[in-house]
């Protein structure tokens, strides 16, 4: 399926081709401070959360639809 898309052409995955996300990281760490002792769900890696924002924007999509 995902063959098909690339046809039309898929632009995260280019973006993943080009982007090197790892050097975000040093920086996002610093700016995310949800670590607790608490216990719960894991957290998401900050890199996620950041392609996920990326999404978000060049989509205009909401939080909610963002899911």
């Amino acid at each position: 399926m995902y063959e098909d898309v690339k046809k039309h052409g898929d632009k995260l995955n280019d973006i993943d081709q080009i982007v090197d996300w790892e050097i975000f990281r040093s920086i996002l760490m610093q700016t995310y401070k949800n670590k607790t002792q608490k216990g719960g769900r894991p957290e998401i890696d900050v890199i996620v959360m950041f392609k996920a924002l990326i999404i978000q924007k060049m989509y205009g999509l909401s939080d909610p639809e963002l899911r």
